[in-house]
């Protein structure tokens, strides 16, 4: 099942989600929860911080922008222009190129199907890797 962001956040939470209250991309000042900086000595490790010390579970590392997956909610969330893209589809990773109007085609099939017949949910543009210079 495909979750919220705002799911995500408070599943990375847990029971701590109230105290914490964390905000749109799940980060929370250090010390407003249990005790500050002597909570987080003994759980270091699980705890992603930033510069205004804030803090939030490593988890939710990338949510700000997905890890740069696009979710598919609605038409408008389709690419712009066809080409070649690395998309989510139940749920394991593909390629497919990008036709136009919602038409996808993947490796295992000669024709074109919507976003929805191929069970596509996120994407993102296939990046060229250049060859290295030397």
């Amino acid at each position: 099942m495909i979750m919220t962001k705002q799911e995500k956040i408070t599943e990375a939470y847990g029971k701590h989600y109230e105290l914490c209250k964390p905000d749109e991309d799940g980060w929370t000042k250090v010390s407003e929860y249990l005790g500050g900086y002597e909570f987080l000595d003994d759980a270091i490790e699980y705890f992603d911080f930033n510069v205004s010390d804030n803090w939030r579970p490593l988890s939710l590392h990338g949510i700000e922008n997905n890890n740069g997956w696009i979710k598919i909610d609605s038409e408008s969330d389709l690419p712009e222009q066809g080409g070649e893209y690395i998309v989510f589809r139940m749920s394991k990773k593909s390629t497919a190129t990008y036709c136009k109007s919602d038409r996808w085609m993947v490796p295992e099939n000669d024709y074109p199907k919507t976003t929805s017949q191929h069970g596509i949910t996120h994407y993102k543009k296939k990046e060229i890797i250049p060859n290295p210079i030397y």
